[in-house]
């Protein structure tokens, strides 16, 4: 999603060099903000889930140790 955000504003920056005011820039820069704060609300839950993940990782190395 970050790269979809990044690939969109440098689309934006060049469409500002080209056309001034159009309707297909405001998208553009609509499409971005829109994109880029779905992207910062999306990655709150990302230190919780790698959390998980590592923590279930460690358990079952924990288990395999237990019965070796």
């Amino acid at each position: 999603v970050y790269l979809v955000v990044i690939s969109l504003a440098f689309i934006s920056a060049l469409l500002g060099k080209i056309v001034s005011h159009s309707e297909l820039m405001q998208f553009v820069e609509r499409a971005t903000i829109n994109l880029g704060v779905a992207a910062l609300f999306w990655s709150f839950g990302l230190p919780i889930a790698i959390w998980r993940t590592q923590k279930d990782k460690l358990d079952e190395e924990v288990e395999k140790r237990k019965t070796s």
